[in-house]
């Protein structure tokens, strides 16, 4: 829940850049009642999802609590490696973007 909060302190760095925030919640076993109540506690404006037999997520990691930067036309630039207690922070996301010159 920590990053989504330090996420959504970000948000307006990441739409400066003109980027989308988009969190993939594998882990929620409440469902989509545990994404509103994530949502409403982060304040969170950016989208929640839910992939929790990873159907759609599975290709990209098993088991790892990565960041990934997408590209407008769908091609993973970056991945960003995290545990389930220490995510990539919205700052080290934000580098990576300048860094690619992705804006």
């Amino acid at each position: 829940m920590e990053q989504l909060g330090q996420l959504q302190r970000h948000y307006r760095a990441f739409k400066k850049r003109n980027c989308e925030v988009l969190v993939v919640f594998r882990e929620e076993q409440d469902g989509v009642a545990g994404l509103k109540r994530a949502r409403a506690t982060a304040k969170a404006e950016f989208p929640l999802l839910l992939d929790l037999d990873a159907q759609h997520t599975g290709r990209y990691s098993r088991g790892e609590f990565a960041a990934y930067i997408i590209d407008r036309r769908g091609i993973v630039r970056s991945k960003l490696s995290g545990t389930k207690t220490v995510r990539p922070a919205a700052e080290e996301i934000l580098s990576k973007i300048d860094e690619l010159g992705l804006r």
